[in-house]
């Protein structure tokens, strides 16, 4: 596995589980012709329990890729995935694999209340409405319970989205990016919302996003991937502490790491 490299002023993360473990991920595809096409390209991450992982790089480098093969909506070419010691088929099998893509996917016939306790049905259990109870409070729509998705704007949506996803208390967090369709503003709040939640949470949590800010924001450890093939580039360790406010955006320190980054994404870029 690629070392964590120690941004100025970070404290190297300190991993003594494993949650997550990619060993030799490989992922090519074959398209018309027969040609082969490869997507990721020997990758090595461990990610511990708890942690806040984001995977951010420039187009076609294979993030949500990734994020499928660790959600078991793919299996790798070569190489294994394992989410606490188990196959991803298994925890997915299990309902113990959260998942909340950029697209809310809620049924519109269904009221929020009812799309957020969806995922008891789908698990054939009898729906914890205490439970979705305290998640739609969490998450800020207790009073838009019994509205239908039609009736609520595209942040409310997310929000629901993210609630259904922690519905059956998940192993794994898997996002993928989220807020990408929302504007700055909204984006920015849900990030903050996004935060309070993982901290009375502490669930395991990998995002795939474009927004270099947004994983400096959210996570403990950022993973850089380049394109053609896709492979880890760099790792780099959060240095700010927790809770996080918006007033972090502003610093000097905030933009001297967002700088470094939006760099790294650069092919003809030289870092030193």
């Amino acid at each position: 596995m690629i070392a964590a490299k120690s941004v100025e002023g970070s404290t190297r993360y300190q991993a003594s589980e494993t949650a997550v473990k990619l060993n030799g991920i490989s992922m090519s595809y074959r398209g018309k012709g027969g040609a082969s096409s490869t997507v990721l390209a020997g990758i090595d991450l461990e990610i511990s329990p708890g942690e806040f992982v984001a995977l951010i790089g420039p187009s076609g480098c294979g993030k949500s890729t990734l994020l499928k093969l660790i959600a078991a909506l793919e299996i790798p070419t070569q190489g294994r995935v394992t989410i606490c010691a188990e196959e991803p088929r298994e925890l997915a099998r299990k309902h113990r694999l959260g998942v909340a893509f950029q697209d809310h996917a809620l049924l519109p016939w269904l009221s929020i209340k009812e799309n957020v306790g969806l995922p008891f049905k789908l698990a054939r259990r009898p729906v914890d409405n205490e439970r979705v109870e305290k998640l739609l409070a969490l998450v800020g729509l207790a009073h838009y319970a019994n509205a239908k998705p039609s009736q609520v704007s595209g942040g409310m949506k997310q929000r629901a989205s993210i609630a259904r996803s922690l519905m059956l208390n998940p192993s794994l967090l898997l996002l993928d990016e989220p807020f990408g369709a929302l504007d700055a503003v909204t984006r920015k709040q849900l990030n903050i919302e996004l935060q309070s939640i993982w901290t009375e949470q502490k669930i395991t949590t990998v995002l795939v996003t474009h927004g270099v800010d947004e994983a400096i924001f959210l996570a403990d450890r950022i993973i850089v991937l380049e394109a053609n093939p896709g492979r880890i580039r760099e790792v780099i360790n959060v240095p700010f502490e927790r809770p996080r406010s918006s007033s972090l955006m502003r610093t000097a320190e905030f933009h001297k790491l967002t700088d470094y980054l939006t760099e790294l994404l650069e092919p003809a870029t030289n870092v030193t």
